[in-house]
């Protein structure tokens, strides 16, 4: 079967067509994501917001619970916090324990854990904090992380490994 100019034509506007085609998909695709990314931002920025227009409140201690261990990068150390309470004592909470709302009506600590423990050395029965309300789970996991620096120290860490096993061509036993 022979095959005319115009069948070649024809083919090459179809596969410049399908081309044209799937650039667009991509870029649409790509556009997708950035969008995604930006109402990700936007609503962490809107969380942020929502945190500066909160006013102070005085929370029990007795409401406030502890995030989940695995969101812990570390142990908490409570170190010194005889020092802080009486820094406390003597000049009042500066800066409050932040605390997101959960849907129980339950308070949990994001940011503060020692100045929670110096306030219940005290014997005091509230707290100063800031409170973020409607908070889900994994946007409270991100806060929590970026407010300890979890990620960076990990990532941090794991450059360092790297960096050692270079060098030596493996890892000494007291790092693994």
């Amino acid at each position: 079967m022979a095959v005319g100019k115009g069948s070649i034509i024809r083919a090459t506007n179809a596969s410049a067509a399908a081309e044209e085609k799937n650039k667009k998909a991509a870029i649409s695709a790509g556009a997708e994501t950035a969008a995604k990314e930006k109402r990700k931002t936007a609503e962490h920025q809107a969380a942020a917001l929502a945190s500066v227009r909160n006013p102070l409140a005085e929370i029990p201690l007795a409401e406030i619970h502890q995030v989940p261990e695995k969101w812990m990068g570390r142990r908490r150390n409570a170190g010194s916090v005889s020092e802080l309470a009486e820094s406390i004592r003597r000049h009042g909470m500066i800066e409050p324990v932040i605390l997101r709302q959960m849907e129980d009506n339950r308070f949990q600590l994001l940011s503060g854990y020692r100045r929670f423990c110096a306030v219940q050395e005290l014997g005091q029965s509230t707290i100063t904090a800031r409170v973020l309300e409607g908070v889900a789970d994994q946007e409270a996991q991100e806060i929590y992380n970026d407010l300890h620096g979890i990620a960076e120290r990990s990532s941090m860490h794991e450059a360092k490994f790297q960096a050692i096993s270079m060098v030596s061509g493996t890892l000494p036993d007291y790092l693994l």
